[in-house]
């Protein structure tokens, strides 16, 4: 497991990069205060989801506004395409913490 960010440091329904993994994964804070981590990278055009918001378990990439499941990583909405692998995540009082290994998807 590797420090992601402090819990007050991710506000509702935005994310921010992991520092220190070999690819790019993003943790979100969901409107309904989980936390979720996925790939940073829309499988769509590679834009970074972690500029996009997300609500109710969906990111929406702000590129094209696809959708994407935080949970699954599977795709919700076109232009959004393939699937994104999710990371497990541990919250430890105040800190996020994240498994670079990707799960396997779904």
């Amino acid at each position: 497991m590797i420090f992601a960010a402090k819990v007050n440091d991710i506000e509702s329904g935005r994310a921010v990069k992991v520092a220190g993994t070999a690819g790019d994964i993003a943790v979100f804070r969901d409107t309904t205060g989980d936390f979720f981590a996925v790939d940073d990278k829309c499988a769509h055009l590679g834009a970074s989801l972690s500029q996009g918001t997300c609500a109710d378990g969906v990111v929406e990439c702000w590129l094209h506004h696809g959708l994407y499941s935080l949970s699954t990583g599977e795709r919700v909405k076109y232009p959004a395409s393939g699937f994104l692998h999710t990371y497990d995540i541990e919250v430890r009082d105040d800190e996020i913490w994240v498994n670079p290994e990707p799960n396997q998807p779904a």
